[in-house]
């Protein structure tokens, strides 16, 4: 694979390295300065752990890439970064994306929080002449982006809606609508919800990628986990323990033993928070509402352990307007070369 950066310098009183060497994320440097953060922004899957699991499973055939900014010899930021292609105005872009983009519900730097401006700097000098597209960024870091990288520009805005609250939680659970699905089914049929983190098996993993799979196909969309990298990942996520920061759930709802709907979530900020990341489903005669069940059965679970925000995730599905009673909205930052740029102000002329 041929290495577009070797970069290395000097800026606002910080050193950096911008390289294809991720191996410094074994080190506690990088917990540490994780840590610091997440005091102030709490993110799953920006652990070290997290992003070296990224880094094994995408540099075995792309180029990935890690920005390691020092003050002195104490490491004050870093942020990974993979090349993909992202469509943009009917043309296909190389672009520079975060290295968890596949995993994450959003996407920022990680940096101890009194050199943010100084990080961001840093940024668009080593990424002046390479184009950069960030999906979810939350608003917060949204304003530094605008700030630091003058030529970058929002792409698109999505909403990312979610239930707070304990007692939202609760009333959920109690929506008659959901109850008189679960009884239509529990009247003729053997329901069983299960709960399960830790020692996850690669066969209930095939059966959810298989699912999603077949659930997308039918929208006429490609999942990411025909490809088998894609399936690793996240067979080796949901089975990866971040000590203090959150914890995998795999939850699965079958009838008469069979499966039919499985989400994969994380339990977040000491089981406080429940994020729901990734839910496959499965048509069948038996009921057309399966997903819509497994959340009721969910919410009701993580309501009975303490969890106080339940995250439905990134995106404009209508079910999860239907629930939701706040909301945040996350951004698309975008930032071309001059080349780029002007193959694209061609194609908006044509």
């Amino acid at each position: 694979m041929r290495n577009l950066f070797q970069n290395k310098g000097e800026l606002s009183g910080l050193t950096y390295t911008f390289n294809q060497d991720w191996t410094p994320l074994n080190s506690d440097a990088f917990k540490d300065t994780f840590y610091k953060q997440h005091k102030v922004h709490h993110d799953y899957f920006h652990h070290p752990s997290v992003q070296k699991l990224c880094f094994e499973i995408f540099s075995k055939d792309e180029n990935c890439y890690l920005l390691s900014v020092y003050k002195g010899d104490r490491l004050v930021g870093y942020m990974g970064f993979r090349e993909a292609v992202r469509r943009m105005r009917y043309m296909q872009i190389s672009c520079l994306v975060p290295i968890v983009s596949s995993v994450s519900e959003y996407n920022f730097p990680v940096v101890e929080p009194a050199y943010l401006d100084k990080f961001y700097e840093i940024l668009n000098v080593v990424l002046e002449k390479h184009n950069l597209y960030i999906e979810h960024v939350p608003g917060f870091f949204n304003e530094y982006f605008k700030k630091y990288l003058p030529k970058s520009f929002v792409r698109h805005t999505v909403t990312n809606p979610c239930i707070s609250q304990n007692n939202e939680l609760i009333k959920f659970s109690k929506k008659k609508s959901e109850l008189n699905k679960k009884r239509r089914i529990l009247r003729d049929y053997n329901l069983c919800v299960e709960h399960l983190n830790g020692n996850i098996s690669k066969e209930l993993m095939d059966v959810f990628f298989d699912m999603h799979i077949a659930r997308w196909k039918r929208s006429g969309i490609n999942s990411n986990f025909r490809q088998e990298k894609y399936r690793e990942l996240y067979y080796r996520l949901v089975n990866l323990q971040v000590e203090g920061v959150g914890e995998p759930i795999i939850n699965c709802l079958k009838i008469d033993g069979e499966y039919l709907a499985i989400d994969l979530g994380f339990l977040l900020l000491d089981g406080k928070q429940y994020l729901a990341q990734i839910l496959s489903s499965k048509l069948t005669e038996k009921t057309a509402s399966t997903g819509a069940i497994l959340y009721r059965e969910i919410v009701e679970y993580t309501a009975k352990i303490g969890v106080e925000n339940f995250n439905l995730g990134v995106g404009m599905e209508s079910y999860k307007f239907r629930y939701m009673n706040e909301v945040m909205t996350c951004f698309t930052i975008v930032k071309v070369n001059h080349n780029v740029k002007a193959l694209l102000q061609r194609a908006t002329l044509k």
